[in-house]
């Protein structure tokens, strides 16, 4: 689908057009004002789709790794 503006998403939700729709971006986090929260054919999801167990276990060990990797630099410039 098509990249559309809320006002015509709205829109073609109202009148039929459009069956259903499912957004987790938006160009305000919370979408808060939106006619798009009244409609029962549209689903509203907060942007975390990368927030999962796995995901965020990756970004801790990624950030141990590169936290480890920048001590074992100072290390080495203080012996050198």
């Amino acid at each position: 689908m098509s990249s559309r503006r809320p006002p015509s998403l709205t829109s073609s939700s109202r009148i039929g057009s459009l069956a259903a729709a499912a957004l987790d971006v938006f160009e305000q986090e919370p979408p808060r004002d939106t006619p798009l929260r009244t409609l029962l054919n549209v689903v509203l999801s907060p942007h975390n789709a990368s927030y999962t167990a796995e995901s965020m276990n990756h970004v801790a060990d990624t950030a141990v790794e590169m936290l480890l990797a920048l001590l074992e630099d100072t290390q080495e410039d203080k012996a050198g």
